[in-house]
């Protein structure tokens, strides 16, 4: 599209410019024929014209591609080009001013593409908030989930107390009711039944006491596990809002970069127009956005060496979850191990007691029971006194973690104030970089109001005389040649300066 877009322009520029320079022959013509002393102002005039036209169709030809046009603007800061006025009847305008002309519009393009990255990075400014928005509700669910298991492992513990309870009552039962001997009609076990009915109680108590322990030791994991994901989800959400920022830092280098492209391009106009004052200018501005290059690098390395952190702690905190693991599945061998060796004993002691009925080895028996009891209401009691700490703690974390989100808020509502901030200079560096450029056309308006012009020679009767084009020249205007006598030449809707 560009291609077939320039080869128009360069087709158009060469028809208009064959036009005008067949016209302005054929006026230089008609011209001599008369013998006129405007002649040689409009042969003068068809060469600037064809000159001036073919530069104009040749820079149009050539702004089809990009390295051809680096190419022009070298050679036009190379070769010093002479002052000339545009010879076209509806832009009697004057070469520096198309050229501020051209400036004007570049900048209000600026403009326009500011304000589009400051809607982008609003937008990108508002999805922090709808992540921290996810982050809270999944911590508020988290929470929900902690207090079920807390809730949970105190009914457990409850029915912990309630066996050994039953345990303690079969024992005393044991111990202090007078129960008769009836004998079973097996030869090999002379029991009495309420005995043996209350060992059979004993065991299956046993058992439930063993598999309750189990649970409350998998809901102490669960425990463990849901304390240590708020810890996981402040990383992560760390992580996203350095990403965030690292997408926003990535952005403002972008707009460096275009408007280190557009003062170049300022540079090259100015160096056309050879301007020193807007040159030195706009060369500060240049090594302002140079500094601030160098700050946003350095911002981007250290975005970086923090998210290589925050990827090592993740790492290290899931070793420690794995490890974690690990160690609890080993527990949990060693303890099935330990319950069906316990199992295996209190069988063998069973078929002992069955067989020998002795009284003595039911005493012992009743001794380590007692003994196991007790070790198991002083388990309890340092389960209740940990669950206590854990709950202390995890009010802690909660306590952290809110407050960790309103600094994140504040400092989400800090950089959104310094990037507007940031946004309102560059708008003001631009308005006044237009307010320069507007106060400088009018300079350039007013001066050549200002120019006074040499009085035309006088002419006698029948005997013109040449007339010196060097006096006539002016930037911005197009002089016409009266030949009266004693009457001033003057450009077109100018007052005559009669000093």
């Amino acid at each position: 599209m560009l291609l077939l877009f320039a080869t128009i322009i360069t087709t158009t520029s060469t028809t208009s410019t064959t036009t005008t320079h067949n016209t302005a022959t054929a006026a230089a013509a008609t011209a001599a024929t008369a013998g006129t002393a405007a002649a040689a102002t409009a042969s003068t005039a068809a060469n600037t014209t064809t000159t001036t036209t073919s530069t104009t169709a040749n820079a149009g030809g050539v702004g089809s591609a990009t390295t051809l046009l680096l190419l022009l603007l070298l050679l036009l800061l190379l070769i010093p080009l002479p002052p000339v006025s545009l010879p076209l009847p509806l832009l009697p305008v004057s070469l520096p001013r198309l050229l501020l002309l051209l400036l004007l519009l570049l900048l209000l393009l600026l403009l326009l593409l500011l304000l589009l990255l400051l809607l982008l990075l609003l937008l990108l400014l508002l999805l922090p908030l709808l992540l921290l928005l996810l982050l809270l509700t999944l911590l508020l669910l988290l929470l929900l989930l902690q207090q079920l298991l807390l809730l949970l492992l105190l009914l457990l513990l409850l029915l912990l107390l309630l066996l050994l309870l039953l345990l303690l009552l079969l024992l005393l039962l044991l111990l202090l009711l007078p129960l008769p001997p009836v004998s079973l009609p097996l030869p090999l076990l002379p029991v009495s039944l309420p005995r043996l009915l209350l060992l059979l109680l004993l065991l299956l108590l046993l058992l439930l006491l063993l598999l309750l322990l189990l649970l409350l030791l998998l809901l102490l994991l669960l425990l463990l596990l849901l304390l240590l994901l708020p810890l996981l989800l402040l990383l992560l959400q760390l992580l996203l809002l350095l990403l965030l920022l690292l997408l926003l830092l990535l952005l403002l280098l972008l707009l460096l970069l275009l408007l280190l492209l557009l003062l170049l391009l300022l540079l090259l106009l100015l160096l056309l127009l050879q301007q020193l004052l807007l040159l030195l200018l706009l060369l500060l501005l240049l090594l302002l956005l140079l500094l601030l290059l160098l700050l946003l690098l350095l911002l981007l390395l250290l975005m970086q060496l923090l998210l290589l952190l925050l990827l090592l702690l993740l790492l290290l905190l899931l070793l420690m979850l794995l490890l974690l693991l690990l160690l609890l599945l080993q527990l949990l061998k060693l303890l099935l191990q330990l319950l069906l060796l316990q199992l295996l004993l209190l069988l063998l002691l069973l078929l002992l007691l069955l067989l020998l009925l002795l009284l003595l080895l039911l005493l012992l028996l009743l001794l380590l029971l007692l003994l196991l009891l007790l070790l198991m209401l002083l388990l309890m009691l340092l389960l209740l006194l940990l669950l206590q700490l854990l709950l202390q703690l995890h009010q802690l974390l909660i306590l952290l973690l809110l407050l960790q989100l309103l600094l994140l808020l504040l400092l989400q509502l800090l950089l959104l104030l310094l990037l507007l901030l940031l946004l309102l200079l560059l708008l003001l560096l631009l308005l006044l970089l237009l307010l320069l450029l507007l106060l400088l056309d009018a300079a350039i308006f007013t001066l050549a109001e200002r120019v006074t012009i040499t009085p035309c020679l006088h002419m006698k009767k029948n005997t013109p005389t040449p007339v010196d084009m060097r006096q006539l020249r002016d930037i911005g205007s197009i002089y016409r040649i009266e030949r009266r006598e004693n009457v001033v030449c003057r450009p077109r809707g100018f007052k005559v300066d009669k000093r």
